[in-house]
């Protein structure tokens, strides 16, 4: 959290109107993917912890960092998978970003507009019979807070990125399939919350993302004398978080 410097009392959100702040918080949430394409169906669910640090110049600039990882069980089945359907196949999520933007409004009710770079990755691990999908993201976001009180206040955010990059693993490690770059293949989220202040510089928040994601189908690859790709997707993903932040 954020100290006076002299006095070494945390600092409110107030306090750093006029200094630099850092903050940070820590989550806990869960998460459920869905993803469906010609003969072919992905779904999972996963439990996950984050972590969000932010530097904040007198509420003005900011740059951020995001991380996520969790873990859960996943599904799937279609053509795309040479060994058939994979059923309750351990999956690992991994989550990324980088943000830097500007507060276009109020310093009392801030609305930043960020430029966000990141990584999204899918992967279960059932031992030879392996699905893994990497995504690196760019693109522009929305956040903002508005306060309902002295205590408690409303989070709220929505991001378009463009894959810049995609990569499938199809079943083994061999089987690896771009894919090809298009403007068609692009992400979407959004997600509305609440903080509450517990005490001074001290908050819990909850809130809940959803995303999108389209994804034209990839290059098709030859393994073992077999032709595999994986035909343009839809994933979606519902999830809910809560933690605190200092």
């Amino acid at each position: 959290a954020a100290t006076n410097d002299t006095t070494n009392v945390i600092l409110s959100k107030q306090d750093c109107f006029e200094r630099i702040c850092e903050w940070t918080n820590i989550g806990i949430g869960g998460a459920y993917y869905n993803a469906n394409g010609e003969n072919t169906s992905i779904s999972g669910y996963a439990g996950y912890v984050s972590l969000f640090g932010k530097v904040a110049l007198k509420q003005r600039l900011q740059f951020g960092a995001n991380i996520a990882i969790g873990g859960g069980n996943s599904d799937l089945s279609g053509s795309a998978f040479p060994n058939g359907a994979k059923s309750n196949a351990n999956l690992m999520v991994f989550d990324f970003a980088l943000k830097a933007g500007a507060n276009i409004t109020s310093k009392e009710s801030p609305i930043f507009i960020n430029i966000l770079g990141g990584l999204d990755m899918y992967s279960t691990n059932k031992e030879e019979r392996k699905f893994q999908r990497s995504l690196g993201l760019a693109g522009i976001e929305i956040e903002g807070e508005k306060p309902l009180s002295a205590k408690l206040s409303v989070m709220y955010g929505a991001s378009y990125s463009f894959v810049v990059a995609g990569t499938y693993i199809l079943d083994k490690q061999n089987t690896k399939a771009q894919i090809p770059f298009s403007t068609q293949n692009y992400a979407i989220s959004a997600n509305v919350g609440i903080s509450y202040e517990i005490e001074r510089g001290i908050s819990t928040f909850v809130r809940a993302i959803g995303k999108y994601q389209h994804l034209n189908a990839s290059q098709t690859i030859n393994a073992n004398n077999v032709n595999l790709s994986m035909p343009a997707i839809n994933n979606t993903q519902a999830m809910v978080e809560f933690g605190i932040g200092f």
